[in-house]
């Protein structure tokens, strides 16, 4: 049977031209036979997509330090969401910490450094930054901060965005 559900992805970026979205960049896992449809598209090939869809995040102005943690595919908002805010002359300074189980799923952190970003990462099993938990270094890395510039934003699994949200809490935080 033809997989007629649809998928949520988010954008990894959006090329702009005039009133329209022409090239929209995703990153995806293939999990099943909708994806794998999805892998064997070729460049230029269309798809039929409803959206945007959801909550975005939004730029605070008021803010100096702008850090995103992020846990596996919740990284994909965080690199147009640093390029909207480049582009919209704000010089914050934009910290991305960023959770995987292990260096080879750190999807595109690499990428970052183009719009200003500092990267850093944890992963599960040490082969790249901290050992640990990416809440564990959101804890060390907000220590090290003013935090009354700090406004943070997160995406990713729920139980991480759920300590995020308690560390916020604990800090102040936005």
């Amino acid at each position: 049977t033809f997989p007629l559900l649809r998928r949520p992805f988010t954008f990894w970026d959006v090329q702009p031209h005039k009133d329209a979205w022409t090239n929209l960049a995703l990153v995806y896992t293939i999990v099943g036979r909708g994806t794998e449809i999805l892998s064997r598209k070729k460049p230029l090939e269309t798809v039929g997509f409803m959206g945007p869809v959801g909550l975005g995040f939004t730029l605070k102005r008021d803010r100096r330090v702008y850090l995103f943690v992020a846990g596996g595919v919740g990284i994909v908002p965080f690199y147009h969401f640093a390029r909207q805010i480049r582009e919209s002359g704000h010089r914050a300074r934009i910290l991305l910490l960023f959770g995987a189980r292990t260096k080879s799923m750190l999807y595109g952190i690499d990428e970052f450094s183009d719009h200003g970003v500092e990267a850093l990462a944890a992963t599960e099993d040490g082969s790249s930054g901290l050992k640990g938990l990416v809440t564990e270094l959101m804890v060390r890395e907000l220590s090290m901060l003013d935090l009354k510039h700090v406004i943070v934003y997160t995406c990713g699994p729920d139980r991480m965005m759920d300590r995020v949200v308690r560390i916020t809490r604990e800090y102040g935080l936005p």
